[in-house]
């Protein structure tokens, strides 16, 4: 219930500002949804320190057909610093393969920790 209120205000805020939030696919839309796909496989991913936008690599593929709706395809490159079973906090770099339509809809095709 108060995710739905925290939502719905931010949607009149923007609103307010005359700013409609995006709905079609990017690199930052993607790296949220890779970031979110790797706090569910953390052991503990309330301690994770992600990289910022700027320090990740990211490839992006516009795959939209004519008459379509927008879609792409992204590979993105991070990294997380995260505690470990023990405590100890590791960085553990990351790939994930992802595709986004407009509309908000994203696909994670792949994701992996990478050793």
């Amino acid at each position: 219930m108060m995710i739905n209120r925290l939502l719905w205000g931010v949607s009149i805020a923007l609103t307010a500002c005359g700013q409609q939030p995006s709905t079609e696919p990017s690199i930052a839309g993607a790296y949220e949804e890779c970031k979110a796909m790797a706090l569910q496989v953390l052991k503990a991913p309330a301690t994770a320190e992600f990289a910022s936008i700027d320090d990740i690599e990211a490839v992006s593929l516009d795959l939209t057909e004519p008459d379509g709706p927008t879609k792409k395809e992204f590979k993105i490159l991070g990294y997380v610093d995260a505690q470990n079973s023990f405590g100890a906090k590791l960085r553990n770099q990351f790939s994930c393969n992802i595709t986004g339509w407009s509309g908000n809809v994203w696909v994670i095709d792949s994701f992996k920790i990478l050793d």
